[in-house]
């Protein structure tokens, strides 16, 4: 239900990190989830602190 993709750094963009949830998921509560152990997926905790949450607005 989650997925991170981490980006390496180009020309164009600079390096970053998304993580993806599934459409239709509970986004709240995915994002205690990763909270609770950013670790288990791969993020630090400087990580899980810097990133910006977008919702896109429901179908």
């Amino acid at each position: 239900t989650i997925a991170v993709i981490r980006f390496a750094k180009t020309l164009l963009s600079p390096a970053g990190v998304d993580v993806v949830v599934r459409e239709g998921a509970d986004s709240h509560t995915l994002r205690t989830a990763v909270a609770f152990s950013p670790e288990s997926l791969g993020l630090s905790h400087e990580e899980f602190a810097s990133l910006t949450w977008l919702e896109l607005p429901s179908a």
